[in-house]
């Protein structure tokens, strides 16, 4: 995470930030949860993190704010997740096979992507996730950030991995998966 975020005593510094997206903050918050790192001197993000980091969604804005996702409690996370992007006023107009499709489409994929962050990674704060709808791009950004061994220390136990990249490779073909 070092080469990522630098601290110094435990202080992030990210005060030279124009902007951060929604894993950038998520980074953050797991940085803070997991290390207890002050999140100080932060600029102009200042006023992002503190929307990112509030729990009050407001459907006319454009951000999911960060969760902390635990074992047992995956699906009413998701669920609630996956009605904030539904609710978005630019999806108010689309059929209701259109909403139903969009629907369980996001609850399928943020469902995978949690239960795999937390039943593979053995994270400590369980999975942090968050998001932003971007309207210009019609584009939904959903990171899942968490503190786990990471893909190749899982994978290296049972295939012939060596690198990180090898690892992430090998665990996106068919029928691999190396539960803890």
């Amino acid at each position: 995470m070092d080469n990522l975020v630098k601290t110094t005593n435990n202080i992030v510094d990210i005060s030279n930030y124009n902007f951060i997206e929604p894993v950038g903050m998520a980074i953050l918050y797991a940085l803070y949860e997991d290390e207890g790192v002050n999140l100080k001197n932060l600029g102009p993000t200042n006023s992002y993190m503190n929307v990112m980091f509030n729990k009050e969604y407001n459907s006319s804005k454009n951000y999911i704010p960060i969760e902390n996702v635990r074992h047992g409690s995956i699906e009413k996370n998701v669920k609630h997740i996956t009605d904030m992007i539904i609710d978005h006023k630019d999806f108010q107009n689309l059929s209701s096979t259109g909403r139903k499709d969009l629907y369980d489409y996001l609850y399928y994929m943020i469902g995978e992507v949690l239960n795999n962050a937390l039943h593979h990674s053995l994270s400590p704060i369980g999975a942090i996730i968050a998001g932003q709808y971007f309207p210009n791009l019609k584009k939904i950004q959903i990171c899942v950030v968490d503190r786990g061994v990471g893909f190749l220390s899982n994978l290296k136990r049972k295939y012939d991995v060596y690198s990180e990249s090898e690892a992430i490779i090998k665990a996106l073909e068919k029928e691999v998966s190396c539960p803890p």
